[in-house]
């Protein structure tokens, strides 16, 4: 994602994000909220496609974010601190977008 935002190619950019999120997913016992979180995303693919290509500025600090995310996996992190941590990083991309729109 780094290289990919670096060369400014914000598809690839985008995909690798998706499939970041997507591998976490992946390790999540409960099959029934993968599906469920699958089945959003499929929804939500159209403006999640676009989102970095709109607002790119959100772009490094994800990668900052996600490096955490790892981080926190490896290290000593609680279940509930990842969890909000999670949260928090889908909820920065919200409000990113939301301050970049007005």
């Amino acid at each position: 994602m780094h290289e990919s935002l670096q060369d400014y190619d914000l598809h690839q950019f985008s995909d690798l994000n998706r499939l970041f999120h997507g591998f976490i997913y992946e390790h999540c016992p409960n099959k029934l909220i993968v599906k469920s979180i699958e089945q959003y995303r499929e929804r939500l693919n159209a403006v999640r496609q676009t989102s970095f290509l709109l607002y790119p500025k959100r772009a490094p600090h994800s990668i900052k974010e996600h490096n955490q995310l790892i981080e926190m996996l490896n290290g000593n992190a609680t279940e509930d601190e990842i969890e909000l941590f999670a949260r928090q990083h889908k909820l920065n991309t919200v409000h990113s977008i939301e301050s970049e729109q007005k």
